[in-house]
């Protein structure tokens, strides 16, 4: 044992082989069966102001990992285990560091006199993954990988993991073209033919029930992806073998992560000090679990009409981008058409799809743009934490030895926009910078498609006081909407930046990064015209002279993206993140990275500060400060917006989806049970704040 587990393991096994009952008695002033005397005491022998608090999470894992590993010892274990749970509970959750032996044994050996003598059977609860972790740490050791975990940690660069990561490719690989498509062939059960993606989710309840751990669809179909155009010829046994061996090796490994929570709070308590661990998994979540993908019902909504929509974009570059649009809506209606979500096509039958299109030639060129060779496929992917080396989210077609192979049509709608996006670039190197103008649009466009009634391209003077409040220079403020409900004032903004592939496997620093100049740095600028709504009871457009009355009304400010941010726009994630960013701030001990950092915390610093403003300005702010904010992707925006009719319909539909916690780690599932709830439906009121329900 190793780390801090085996540091209080050992101060177990010392304090048991001194335990004295009957001192320990003479010292303690009550009933010595009564948890409440004795935790008193071990809350006071522990207590230390100064000291640094132990996340004791790990340390119960560690153990939990450690009693199923380490059969010959698995009582003694387990005993340790108990105590350390009566400690952690006795301390509030904290225990501190392990620097004065003699209060730990002492703390240690109350425990144990407590167990002696305690009236009561007492259990303190393990989160159900602990055991899922164990037991395939022990299946994976019996199969020869011995994967060290420390501290509940296990790093990724174990030599013992690379090999497990070899291994589930090796046979991957053996299995390659044949394999992609069983694979893909036992994925349909999760795809929805009315909402045309896939649903993966896992029903989390909030009383205990048997579970089993998740396999890891988006992991698999990464490395199937990448392995494509290798096959061999395998017997039907060996075949079924191999997939087996996937199936079980790659469900362990996923397991050991972490990643996959039993319970639905489990994402509700989240402080400074485990942030940045918890971004991480809700980013990782989506990569390991779920296979990348747009609902094609949403894509031929979104492209090619948001190039369409970019101001001043040369005749050439959008005739380009619309060609290949079409070509690609030619051979999702081929795929759709065989019955299938996957297929293979030959050059020639896209060629004799798209007649009248363009030239054969200019039609070649085409496919060539929208597609990459099989070699060139998840190149150097080999584990969940390589995302920044997939690319199947960014080419539609894989080229293989006999034709075009369309992985699957959800998949295949996610890479329209960057195959789209590189198409413009050849025209138009600043296409990227101008479609963030261009989404603004398109969501204006779909707005006046549902009838809602707004302010567009809010400018107001920022105060002084403001100015004051958020340390800025800020004298302008922008809502890029304001939409008036009977209950809420909303205070939109769109910012098409999203996730960078380092962000998607897992990097700490991209991850604020990303997090603090799109999500945060969107919630800092409507807190802006929040604030003046707050104090003045109205904000005043400085170009048009409209006035937006707040009138008894609460405000609500929403954040839309271009595409889907992993886990962070689901349930309970949105309000458990900015729980989490609330007064941090980042330091990093690479130089390059100080510019960065400085950007990252210019923005915490400012959400901080006008945060800890709302607080002052009414009771709500305090209880459920970040209820009244939500973060949608275009997608989810499009998704909602088919129920809407006016504005209330608009603000009803909001409510439901930010609402109603499923802990699904998938907004669309969400949302989707969220319209079928009873409960939600004739209890409207009631649960006008996030409640959990299942």
């Amino acid at each position: 044992m190793k780390g801090f587990t085996g540091e209080y393991y050992q101060l177990f096994i010392e304090a048991k082989s001194c335990f004295n009952e009957e001192e320990l008695k003479a010292d303690l002033c009550g009933d010595v069966s009564d948890y409440k005397t004795t935790y008193d005491e071990i809350e006071k022998t522990l207590h230390d102001p100064s000291g640094m608090g132990i996340d004791s999470h790990h340390t119960r894992l560690q153990l939990v990992i450690e009693e199923k590993l380490s059969r010959k010892l698995s009582e003694e274990i387990n005993e340790s285990l108990r105590v350390f749970q009566a400690i952690r509970d006795a301390v509030k959750g904290k225990v501190f560091e392990f620097d004065n032996k003699s209060r730990w044994i002492k703390a240690i050996q109350l425990a144990l006199l407590y167990y002696t003598h305690r009236k009561m059977k007492t259990d303190h609860g393990l989160p159900s993954e602990y055991e899922f972790i164990a037991s395939s740490l022990a299946y994976l050791k019996d199969k020869g990988f011995s994967i060290e975990s420390v501290d509940g940690h296990i790093n990724p660069n174990d030599a013992e993991m690379v090999r497990l990561f070899t291994a589930i490719e090796y046979r991957v690989k053996r299995l390659g073209r044949n394999g992609f498509f069983i694979f893909m062939s036992a994925m349909y059960k999760h795809y929805s033919v009315v909402d045309q993606r896939f649903f993966f989710y896992r029903n989390r309840s909030p009383m205990p029930t048997a579970q089993k751990p998740m396999p890891p669809h988006g992991y698999v179909f990464n490395l199937f992806c990448k392995n494509l155009d290798s096959s061999k010829k395998l017997k039907a046994k060996e075949q079924y073998k191999l997939l087996e061996e996937v199936q079980y090796l790659s469900t362990h490994l996923a397991t050991i992560l972490g990643l996959d929570k039993m319970s639905p709070y489990a994402n509700m308590y989240v402080d400074s000090e485990n942030i940045l661990q918890r971004l991480s998994e809700w980013v990782l979540y989506p990569e390991v679990y779920y296979i990348p993908q747009l609902s094609p019902v949403h894509s031929g909504k979104m492209f090619p009409r948001i190039f369409e929509l970019v101001k001043n974009n040369s005749e050439q570059c959008l005739s380009e981008t619309l060609k290949a649009s079409k070509v690609l809506e030619k051979i999702e209606d081929w795929v759709f058409q065989q019955g299938a979500i996957a297929g293979e096509i030959t050059e020639r039958e896209i060629l004799d799809l798209c007649v009248g299109i363009d030239t054969r030639d200019n039609l070649v060129g085409i496919i060539n743009s929208l597609s990459r060779p099989a070699a060139e496929i998840n190149k150097g992917y080999v584990s969940p934490f390589d995302a920044q080396k997939s690319n199947i989210r960014e080419v539609p077609l894989i080229k293989s030895r006999t034709g075009y192979v369309v992985a699957n049509v959800a998949t295949y709608n996610m890479a329209k926009y960057r195959a789209l996006l590189n198409i413009a670039d050849k025209f138009d190197p600043k296409i990227e910078q101008k479609l963030g103008f261009a989404l603004e649009d398109f969501v204006k466009e779909n707005f006046d498609g549902s009838s809602i009634d707004y302010h567009h391209s809010f400018k107001y003077s920022v105060p002084d006081y403001v100015r004051e409040i958020s340390n800025t220079r800020r004298d302008q403020g922008e809502c890029d909407f304001v939409i008036e409900c009977d209950e809420y004032v909303y205070l939109v903004e769109v910012k098409k930046k999203g996730l960078t592939k380092e962000s998607q496997s897992g990097s700490s620093l991209h991850l604020l990064r990303d997090t603090a100049l799109s999500f945060l740095k969107s919630i800092n600028q409507l807190t802006v015209a929040e604030l003046i709504l707050l104090t003045e009871g109205k904000l005043i457009c400085s170009s048009s002279g409209e006035i937006v009355e707040l009138a008894g009304r609460d405000v609500f400010k929403l954040v839309i993206s271009l595409e889907d941010m992993a886990s962070l726009q689901s349930d309970n994630i949105k309000s458990s993140l900015l729980h989490g960013l609330y007064n941090i701030r980042i330091n990093v001990s690479d130089n390059a990275a100080d510019d960065i950092a400085d950007k990252i915390n210019k923005e915490l610093d400012e959400f901080a500060l006008m945060q800890a403003e709302l607080m002052k300005k009414d009771e709500k702010y305090k209880h459920s400060p970040f209820h009244c904010v939500s973060y949608l992707s275009t997608p989810q925006l499009l998704t909602i917006l088919d129920d809407v009719d006016n504005n209330e319909d608009f603000s009803h539909n909001i409510y439901r989806s930010n609402s109603v916690v499923y802990s699904l780690m998938d907004w669309y599932a969400s949302y989707k049970m969220a319209k079928e709830s009873k409960l939600l439906k004739e209890n409207r009121r009631v649960f006008k704040n996030t409640v959990l329900i299942n």
